[in-house]
């Protein structure tokens, strides 16, 4: 199939949005350019780079409206060459995908804020019995991501959380972790992270790195580690926004 590299009709589709969430406005307008037939089936969407300096959001804003066309199959993604338009319908779908969903982007501040705290309280009231019960949980995290199993890692990896959150002996931080962990259980995130995962093995080993090193660190009851375990992992979090 031949692609046609639309130029120019970004000057007069996209523009500033205003308070209501960003990357629901940036499909709108990529939804009302298809559907005004300024982008055509077959046609190249600008570079994200390009939307995202017209319309003044960031760069996860445009991704996350990317990924809700990409899943409702209205656009495709050609890995080195750009995102192109695959069809004119199913538009409402993905604006729903993106109006059901929270800012991934302010869930990680909020748990790189949160869980640095939650890590150095651990530290202090977690017993061997309880990190024994996260290290298990590790390893099964480890056979699943082996597996490619990434349904029930999910699953694991937030229970993996919420264990480390249940040592401080504190209900209320267990239920503000609970409650940031669920936006990411979001399917527009959990795509992102399958595909990130899928790109490049090595992405495997790091993440199981990362979570064994936590480990380590509560173990050790070792805060300046864990304080620069969670930094390297809201990191790589952060990259996967980026590449995902």
């Amino acid at each position: 199939m031949l692609y046609n590299y639309t130029i120019m009709p970004g000057d007069v589709v996209f523009h500033e949005v205003d308070s209501k969430k960003k990357s629901v406005q940036i499909a709108e307008q990529i939804v009302a350019a298809i559907q005004q037939g300024i982008y055509k089936i077959g046609d190249k969407l600008p570079p994200e780079r390009i939307i995202e300096r017209k319309t003044g959001v960031s760069k996860t804003s445009v991704r996350e409206a990317l990924s809700a066309l990409y899943l409702a199959g209205i656009v495709e993604r050609i890995p080195g060459s750009g995102t192109y338009v695959r069809s004119s319908a199913e538009g409402v779908r993905a604006l729903t995908l993106l109006e059901e969903s929270e800012s991934v982007e302010d869930a990680l501040d909020a748990r790189r804020v949160v869980e640095r705290g939650i890590v150095e309280l651990a530290i202090d009231r977690a017993d061997e019995e309880q990190i024994e019960v996260i290290e298990r949980i590790w390893e099964e995290i480890r056979a699943l991501l082996k597996e490619k199993n990434y349904e029930d890692f999910f699953e694991l990896n937030e229970r993996f959380h919420l264990l480390i959150a249940e040592s401080t002996g504190n209900p209320l931080i267990v239920h503000v972790i609970r409650y940031l962990l669920g936006v990411t259980r979001q399917r527009l995130w959990k795509q992102t992270i399958t595909e990130y995962f899928l790109k490049d093995e090595r992405h495997f080993q790091q993440s199981l790195e990362e979570h064994r090193q936590l480990i380590v660190a509560l173990r050790n009851r070792d805060k300046g580690m864990a304080k620069k375990v969670m930094e390297e992992h809201f990191i790589a979090v952060e990259q996967i926004l980026r590449e995902g």
